[in-house]
């Protein structure tokens, strides 16, 4: 309904009158809090994942031509309350989980970017005032990310250095292991560690992003962004 959106918009506006103080990753690589406009941010990515969704699925995904469940992806306020995006949270919206398993768009459409990807990802997260797990696809108030996909080796490098204090034997799923190994390790529960081109069953990435692991200081906004575009561009060995 139209009162949840306004509610989320005016939680943001209220967030302008008190001092940002989450110390997030992002802030911690040179962004002042004091240049952190949550609403300049929030109209950004919303401007900029609106132009993304008009020019990539609105083809189909509009009330006149739509055949299928989603009827208008240009309105945020459907797209709350029919469920396909959970403001706030990226990793439980279908809108967001539907690009970047790749079921949508189908093949042949104009293709999704990893930064559109970002883009999305981060502008769902604002729309519930979510700013402390932004990966930096704005228009350069925090940064940026890249344009090219992280690296089998930068990520075995972040593992090394902050999972394999722990995930080295002592507690499961063991990391310090091979490429090959590392795609068909699983975890306690039975969840993949790493699922090429699929983050949602990619435990890696569903875990630094929500900041369970590595226990105690969080990955940093890079880090994350560079496990994220290695997995969602099929984790490949370089």
């Amino acid at each position: 309904m139209k009162k949840k959106i306004v509610f989320l918009l005016m939680s943001v506006l209220f967030l302008m009158a008190i001092p940002y103080s989450n110390c997030s990753p992002r802030h911690e690589e040179g962004q002042s809090q004091s240049s952190f406009n949550p609403v300049e941010v929030l109209s950004s990515l919303q401007a900029r994942s609106t132009d993304i969704l008009r020019a990539k699925c609105a083809t189909c995904h509009v009330a006149d031509y739509a055949s299928s469940n989603l009827k208008n992806v240009l309105d945020i306020t459907y797209l709350s309350d029919f469920g396909f995006i959970d403001p706030g949270s990226p990793q439980t919206s279908p809108l967001y989980l539907s690009l970047i398993d790749g079921s949508m768009p189908p093949v042949g459409s104009p293709t999704i970017t990893d930064n559109d990807l970002a883009t999305i990802r981060d502008w769902i997260a604002a729309l519930g005032g979510n700013f402390d797990t932004l990966i930096g696809a704005t228009d350069g108030q925090t940064g940026g990310v890249p344009g090219v996909a992280g690296t089998y080796s930068q990520v075995n490098a972040i593992i090394g250095q902050r999972c394999n204090g722990c995930h080295s034997g002592q507690f499961p799923p063991t990391l310090n292991v091979s490429y090959a190994q590392l795609l068909v390790a699983v975890a306690p529960d039975g969840t993949r560690v790493v699922t090429p081109r699929n983050l949602v069953a990619s435990r890696l990435y569903g875990s630094v992003l929500n900041n369970a692991m590595p226990r105690g200081q969080p990955l940093s906004s890079q880090q994350k962004e560079t496990i994220r575009s290695w997995i969602a561009a099929g984790a490949r060995n370089d």
